[in-house]
This record gives C-alpha cells, structure tokens and sequence, in this order.
C-alpha cells in the first residue's frame, strides 16, 4: 500500500512547505453554509490532519495482523483495499489542502468541495462493498451480519446499491447548496441505519428458515 503512503507523506511536505507562508490563524472548521466559523493556530492547522491520517495508515496496516476472519481480511487488501486505502487518503489530502488554500487567502467554497468528495467516498465504498467477505474491521458489521456468511453477503450487496445511490444523491444536494450539508448527512445516515435493519432482516429471515427445516 504505497499509494496511501506517498499522499500522507506529501501532506507532510506540503504542510512544511506552506508553514512559513501561512499566518498564525488557520481555518479549521466550517459551518453548514460551508463559511468559516473557527480557526486553529499554524501548528495545529499543518500537523493535525497529516498525523491522523499516519495514524489511520498505521491502523490499515495492523488489521491484517490482528484480523479473526484473517483469510477474508486478507483479500480485502489483495484486491479492494488498495484503491478504497488510497481513495481514503486522498479524501483527507483533499481537506488538508483545502484548509491550507484557506489559510493562504483563498476564497473558496467549501461546499462545493466537501459534498463531492463524501460523494465520492461513499460511492466508491459502496461499489467495492459487494466484494468484502465477513471480518470484525471492514464493511457493515452487525451482530447479524456478524453472525452468518449469508447474512453478510445479502446485507452488503444490498448495501452497496445502497451507498452508491446515496453518493449519487449527495451530487443532486448541489441544486440547492444553503441545504446541501445537512441534506447529505440525512443521507448518510438513513443509508447507514438502513444497512443495519437489513441486516437484521435477512437475519431473521435465515432463522425461519432454520426453524422450518
């Protein structure tokens, strides 16, 4: 996973190379209109997010080594999990750059920034989402979903219709963007919460099945 890697790295170097330009107040936070609403000093603005994002990194390559369902973790990171890792990373240097372009002067609309980028990452969770096979760290973990490899695999290839259509639908908040953030939020919610009463569903629905035969 060098991909990852290489973006958390450029973080830290850009963060280095924006530092003396950057004055002692940083935009950290916008509010649902997408204006800057609070600041953080240069030092904060810079590290932050590149250390989160090394720790995230740190954690990815952990799971593999401490995973129960290991076999199932490890094709996960075989197959999706270098494109999901970096669409991730990217994700967060994304916002990093965003906050810094801020900080130099630049008026720029945060919106316009942040839906399509959620948009973009739960779209893209829910193409690879079908593929993920049963483990404790990655996916829909319920303890229905947990508790059956079918439950897993109806819930997740529900789910991943689910999350694309909900990326999909965060584009379309843009119409009305005084609306858009909270619009969005709903959506990642209700997807969420959808997810795990499936998965409950299809649970139950296996556990009459048992009882009949």
């Amino acid at each position: 996973m060098y991909y990852p890697l290489a973006i958390v790295v450029l973080m830290f170097l850009l963060g280095i190379y924006l530092y003396p330009q950057l004055p002692a107040e940083v935009p950290t936070h916008w509010n649902a209109q997408g204006e800057i609403d609070d600041y953080s000093s240069r030092e904060i603005a810079v590290f932050l997010i590149p250390a989160i994002s090394l720790f995230v990194y740190a954690i990815f390559l952990a799971i593999p080594r401490i995973a129960v369902f290991k076999r199932n973790v490890d094709d996960f990171y075989s197959n999706a999990g270098p494109g999901f890792f970096t669409i991730f990373m990217l994700f967060m240097f994304g916002v990093y750059a965003f906050s810094l372009l801020a900080g130099l002067g630049y008026e720029l609309s945060m919106t316009y920034f942040i839906i399509p980028a959620l948009a973009l990452l739960f779209g893209y969770m829910g193409y690879i989402m079908p593929t993920m096979k049963r483990n404790y760290f990655i996916g829909i973990r319920t303890p229905w979903t947990l508790s059956s490899d079918r439950v897993w695999k109806k819930t997740h290839e529900m789910g991943g219709k689910v999350f694309m259509g909900a990326g999909l639908l965060m584009l379309l908040t843009l119409l009305v963007p005084d609306y858009a953030f909270w619009s969005s939020i709903i959506l990642i919610v209700a997807a969420a919460l959808w997810t795990m009463v499936y998965s409950y569903l299809e649970f139950a629905r296996e556990k009459r099945g048992r009882r009949k035969h």
